[in-house]
């Protein structure tokens, strides 16, 4: 591995590679003494910064989704323990009476965003077992088996039970270990649409809504097992990046990053959310931070676009300034379903803020195909039916007027339908 040292299946065809398109370089921040969440998307280099005392305890909001995580964010601090927030697992069979003796600290794995700290503690011989409840298959309420104790930032101690989650609404109760204070409060995964986790501050006693809409990769501290050199392992918190439900990432390790081929990595794509990770960089106490310089990373989105990135430098606590660059590779067009006569269809640009470009290769000429688009209600917005030529060939259509959203285009050929995300800006 080379380093350098820096100061500051379904079936689908891979279509429009642009290598000749210039690298873009963002600087997504954690802050100094990595103080924040920061959600960062690829597309536009937007971040929205969340500062990781607004939440305690996450929740998992697609349907029928039970995870639940700890925060495991907490700035850097030298000579003092940090103000985190620490879950434990006790033995006790009961909220009232619960027991702290013998409790046991637990951590999300950060495998993927459906199973958090609350879930690993599960017995994975029970297949009704969600780890904090255990699901009714009739019903598919889930209620709870697991007690927990929660330490806030501040110190204090908190008794926490899931309650249950019944229709997607999750219901919580925690109070002081002395029984004082109890409250109980739901979280409704509807107010969530869109969205990964909900988010809940015990400090506060409240629920939040901290995503921005689009995000793909969150730069963020997190504890991770790190051999102990002693042939175990201790969990140890790190910086780093982790990428979003949907995504997903192949790491290219021994190359030269400007010249590697996502060709050659068709095969390499994992959705663990933490390949990325933090070992893209390193600490050296005599030169400081320092980057792995034959490493590059491709990331196919959410909208199924491939973009390529490098990290080029990592500043460290005094800003939390991670630089990358960023070029776009190509754009994954499901073609499973249609006909074997298509032999390429590709959308671009995507996102757009007016024009729409629909590229066709066939090897035959098709009349009357319904084109049409539609909103995120399920609203048909715009549509029309085009003749198609055999060969190569381009169709434009003006979207100017329509509000910024993502949309569906949907494209039918002789029954079969091929589905495209649109993003209009």
């Amino acid at each position: 591995m080379k380093k350098i040292y820096a100061t500051s299946l379904i079936a689908f065809i891979l279509v429009l590679q642009l290598n000749a398109q210039d690298e873009v370089f963002d600087q997504p921040s954690v802050g100094p003494s990595y103080t924040f969440n920061s959600f960062y998307s690829i597309v536009d280099g937007e971040q929205a910064q969340v500062d990781h005392s607004e939440w305690d305890i996450a929740f998992d909001v697609a349907p029928q989704g039970t995870g639940i995580f700890v925060n495991e964010g907490a700035i850097l601090s030298f000579g003092a323990p940090a103000p985190q927030v620490e879950l434990y697992l006790t033995g006790s069979t009961d909220f009232e009476t619960l027991d702290t003796a013998g409790m046991q600290r637990i951590y999300n794995e950060e495998l993927n965003w459906e199973e958090g700290a609350f879930n690993h503690v599960k017995d994975p011989s029970e297949t009704s077992d969600v780890g904090w409840g255990l699901t009714n298959q009739t019903t598919a309420e889930v209620n709870s088996i697991r007690f927990y104790v929660i330490r806030l930032r501040e110190g204090q101690y908190k008794k926490l039970e899931i309650q249950s989650m019944i229709n997607e609404i999750y219901t919580i109760r925690y109070a002081n270990l002395d029984g004082s204070d109890e409250q109980t409060h739901t979280i409704n995964k509807v107010d969530y649409s869109g969205k990964t986790l909900a988010y809940f501050s015990l400090a506060e006693n409240t629920a939040k809504d901290l995503e921005p809409e689009q995000w793909d990769l969150a730069f963020t501290r997190y504890y991770t097992p790190l051999d102990d050199g002693q042939g175990g392992s201790i969990q140890y918190q790190v910086t780093g990046t982790l990428s979003n439900s949907g995504m997903e990432i192949a790491q290219a390790d021994g190359v030269d990053p400007a010249t590697v081929n996502y060709l050659d990595y068709e095969d390499s794509y994992t959705n663990n959310i933490k390949e990325i990770g933090f070992d893209w960089k390193f600490f050296d106490f005599q030169s400081g931070w320092g980057i792995v310089n034959d490493r590059a990373y491709f990331v196919k989105t959410r909208t199924n676009e491939i973009w390529k990135l490098i990290f080029y430098d990592f500043e460290g606590s005094s800003t939390g300034v991670s630089t990358l660059g960023k070029t776009f590779q190509a754009e994954v067009t499901d073609l499973e379903n249609a006909p074997e006569y298509v032999v390429s269809l590709n959308t671009f640009p995507n996102p757009t803020t007016d024009i729409l470009n629909i590229s066709f290769e066939l090897e035959q000429a098709v009349k009357n195909t319904p084109i049409r688009l539609y909103n995120q209600l399920g609203q048909l917005v715009w549509q029309e039916e085009m003749d198609l030529t055999a060969g190569f060939q381009v169709r434009t259509i003006n979207i100017e007027n329509l509000p910024t959203a993502t949309y569906q285009l949907l494209i039918q050929l002789d029954g079969a339908i091929v589905n495209k995300a649109i993003i209009k800006k």
